[in-house]
């Protein structure tokens, strides 16, 4: 299991394994296997080739599969903070998150492409689950979904938190914005 104490380790010796072999105080040495080792320097080679755009979302759903299997909560929340995209990708998560609470069993649906609430309820939280791994496919569907005379802004008029939306649609558009910059500035 990966540690925040292992990760120190890992930072101490830059990387070298073989620097922690020849100056190694026992007590690192001790701390940390090779495989751990390992696991760490592939980890944040993971995380240069996200934050380079350079992958597949496939990959970038592995490298959290991987996290979250290998990984304490600090050690996890450590390798996530390095993702130059994770904070707002949970951002646009939270507010798919404030559209859900407004979403009841009676919730009005007629003039969207769901046949009722529960339908929607399900394509969100198949949505949230998704940006939550930094999915840039899914992204650009909410982004859609957030469009004037789309499915969101059509639900809230309906239901009358259309002022709510207006908020929540400012913000994603902030954050959209600043999320398709950098995708567009690492593909260049």
């Amino acid at each position: 299991m990966i540690t925040l104490e292992k990760i120190k380790v890992f930072n101490r010796y830059g990387g070298d394994i073989d620097g922690l072999a020849r100056n190694s105080r026992s007590s690192d040495h001790n701390l940390i296997t090779d495989n751990e080792w390992s696991l760490i320097d592939n980890v944040f080679q993971d995380i240069e080739l996200i934050n380079k755009r350079l992958v597949a979302q496939t990959y970038i759903d592995q490298t959290f599969v991987k996290l979250k299997e290998n990984c304490d909560r600090d050690s996890y929340d450590t390798f996530v903070s390095k993702i130059d995209c994770y904070k707002d990708f949970q951002k646009v998560a939270d507010i798919l998150g404030e559209i859900k609470l407004s979403i009841k069993t009676n919730t009005d649906t007629v003039c969207s492409r769901f046949d009722n609430a529960e339908h929607f309820l399900t394509d969100l939280n198949q949505d949230i689950a998704n940006i939550r791994k930094c999915n840039f496919t899914i992204l650009d569907k909410v982004h859609t979904e957030f469009l004037p005379t789309s499915t969101y802004q059509e639900i809230s008029i309906s239901n009358g938190w259309d002022d709510n939306y207006v908020k929540l649609s400012s913000d994603f558009d902030k954050l959209y914005e600043r999320l398709t910059e950098r995708k567009t500035a690492h593909n260049s």
